[in-house]
Formats: structure tokens, C-alpha cells, sequence
């Protein structure tokens, strides 16, 4: 009777597959553009491809 519980859920995935949830604003025809293009896995071939900024941005305080 002392049977170990199965775990409930999806197991959780390592870190470096996780990815996190945010939100943000573009117009109509940048939505229109990523949508005509593949959507989101589109978007995200992009942001694979670009080049990684050489230095960080300036701080603005």
C-alpha cells in the first residue's frame, strides 16, 4: 500500500530549453509581416540568426 505516487504533469524541462512568456507591442503591419512570413518560428529564425550586440547598450541613468 505504500506505493511511491506518480508524479502529475509534464516533467519540467532543463534550463536551457525553458523559455519565458513576455509581451509586446508592434503595429498591425509588423504583426501582418511576422504572420506572412511563418509566425512565430519565423521570428524566432531571425533572432537566431542576428548577430550578438559587441558591447552592452549604454547605461541611460
Amino acid at each position: 500500500m505504500d506505493q511511491p505516487k506518480r508524479g502529475r504533469g509534464r516533467p519540467p524541462k532543463p534550463p536551457e530549453e525553458r523559455m519565458e512568456q513576455r509581451s509586446i507591442r508592434l503595429s498591425l503591419a509588423h504583426w501582418a509581416k511576422i504572420d506572412a512570413n511563418g509566425g512565430i518560428d519565423w521570428l524566432r529564425g531571425v533572432i537566431e540568426r542576428a548577430k550578438a550586440a559587441i558591447k552592452p547598450p549604454a547605461d541611460k541613468t
